[in-house]
């Protein structure tokens, strides 16, 4: 799908140019997001006691179900992004955007979280003989749990995107399935939360936060 991928490829570039915070519609913020991003990227107040901190690059890897030790190896996740401008990380993906265009797997692994998965080990692959520190130092990523138990977000995993008729052919060919996710798409007006679909992924609903404003987002 040309628009979610120009869309992929957008973030990207907007991370590089101006840095910030980047989340999916379907992420919203805890009440204590502004100190979880501080402590996490400005080394203010409980930073000084977190290994994570002090980073100009936060990444976070999506959710998995089993122990811990596979969650910390689950793959780099594009639903949430926080970073200083002109991180290399970013200019070295959106080199690498140009020879996943023709991948035979489609858009999840052309631009989607699956690239950037790749993007991010290639990366710390062309960067492995700098010191351990320096590495640490530029990035940190965080386990789906740590990001929720950090207090930055909660995300409802609506991913109404895929839904689309464009799209769910790579997932089914069967017209009544894409005549439901054509439904699921035309009633989708706020925050649908899909228990079945968040035990799958394996999110961990108990270590969400308290809810911030939409409009602080």
């Amino acid at each position: 799908n040309k628009s979610v991928e120009r869309a992929d490829a957008t973030r990207l570039l907007i991370m590089s140019v101006y840095g910030g915070v980047y989340a999916d519609l379907d992420v919203v913020p805890c009440d204590d997001f502004e100190r979880s991003l501080s402590d996490a990227m400005g080394g203010a107040g409980r930073c000084s006691t977190n290994e994570q901190c002090s980073v100009p690059l936060l990444l976070v890897r999506d959710p998995w179900r089993g122990k811990p030790a596979r969650q910390a190896v689950q793959h780099v996740s594009n639903f949430f992004f926080a970073s200083v401008p002109d991180h290399p990380f970013w200019g070295f993906a959106l080199r690498l955007l140009a020879e996943r265009r023709s991948h035979p797997w489609g858009t999840m692994y052309k631009t989607g979280p699956y690239f950037v998965d790749h993007a991010w080990k290639s990366f710390r692959r062309l960067n492995g003989g700098c010191p351990a520190q320096l590495l640490e130092k530029s990035a940190a990523v965080l386990t789906h749990n740590d990001w929720q138990e950090q207090c930055f977000g909660v995300h409802h995993w609506t991913s109404t995107w895929h839904l689309s008729a464009e799209i769910l052919p790579a997932f089914s060919q069967t017209p009544r399935a894409r005549s439901r996710a054509q439904e699921a798409l035309a009633q989708a007006r706020g925050v649908v939360v899909d228990e079945g679909l968040l035990d799958w992924l394996g999110v961990d609903r108990a270590k969400d936060c308290a809810e911030g404003s939409r409009q602080r987002i």
